[in-house]
């Protein structure tokens, strides 16, 4: 898309992007809460049950941590929070990349390549099941479906024998 990231966000950066595309591309959503994030919630809470609730949660953090909850099912907890965007933008990291191996050959198929994805779901310490961000949503993906994707090379010591003779013992997931 010829967006310019911003180094220090990962962020698009002097170009204009939709809110929408921001969250889903860009910030992390999904990942665990914050110490931090937690206090600004706190200072954002508008009613009684709710300013009283999240201290609990910072009290007993390593027991809150340790279950890995999602921002979005603990803000469902405390529905008086309400951030702005600057806010939520400056609390919550930026969207890592995922990296994912090529499982095709260049010889058999020159202007494309293949994946090999298992989509990932886990259970949370509360019992909610969750789905892996980009795997699921790559699981569900029609083949020949066209993506917007980066290929980097990891600079990886792996690399296939000179003598395409040679016996291999490949082991993966």
């Amino acid at each position: 898309s010829g967006q310019v990231l911003d180094s220090a966000t990962g962020r698009p950066f002097g170009v204009p992007v939709r809110v929408g595309e921001l969250l889903a591309e860009h910030v992390d959503l999904a990942g665990p809460v914050t110490r931090r994030e937690l206090r600004a919630w706190m200072m954002a809470a508008r009613c009684p049950p709710d300013q009283a609730r999240i201290p609990q949660w910072l009290a007993d953090f390593p027991t809150l941590a340790a279950s890995r909850p999602r921002m979005v099912d603990l803000l469902a907890q405390v529905p008086s929070v309400q951030l702005d965007l600057a806010t939520l933008l400056s609390l919550r990291p930026a969207l890592k990349p995922r990296y994912y191996s090529i499982s095709s050959s260049p010889l058999l198929a020159p202007d494309s390549c293949s994946l090999t994805v298992g989509a990932h779901r886990f259970r949370c310490g509360d019992g909610t099941e969750h789905e892996g961000l980009c795997s699921t949503y790559l699981a569900g993906r029609a083949e020949g479906t066209t993506l917007r994707v980066v290929v980097k090379d990891t600079g990886s010591a792996f690399h296939l024998p000179e003598d395409p003779s040679a016996p291999l013992i490949l082991v993966g997931p």
